[in-house]
């Protein structure tokens, strides 16, 4: 493995540990998860709001290009990293630039 594939990897480990963490919190908090709930709470002021239309706005445009670059790379499977986007962004997207460059590599 590369630095850089490594450096991805780490990245996707812990975008899943942070974001899980106050996932499982909400969770324990309330006993279930609420879509609704949780939504509702994610836009309950102007920060979280802001940093919420920035997560979409990016999300939407990763998901796009991954789409894209998986086909101009011929990398199959870009569903899989596109699905991850429900676990968090912040997983799929270094995960996703992880098996891009360990695809590349292959290739070469």
């Amino acid at each position: 493995m590369t630095p850089l594939q490594i450096f991805y990897l780490l990245l996707a480990a812990l975008g899943l540990c942070t974001t899980m963490f106050f996932n499982v919190a909400y969770y324990n908090e309330r006993g279930y998860f609420d879509v609704m709930d949780f939504l509702q709470l994610a836009y309950a002021s102007n920060v979280s709001t802001s940093i919420m239309n920035d997560v979409l706005v990016a999300t939407t445009a990763f998901v796009c290009w991954l789409f894209v670059e998986s086909r101009r790379i011929a990398m199959r499977h870009a569903w899989v990293f596109a699905a991850c986007i429900f676990v968090a962004f912040a997983f799929a997207f270094p995960l996703y630039l992880f098996f891009r460059e360990r695809h590349i590599a292959n290739s070469q």
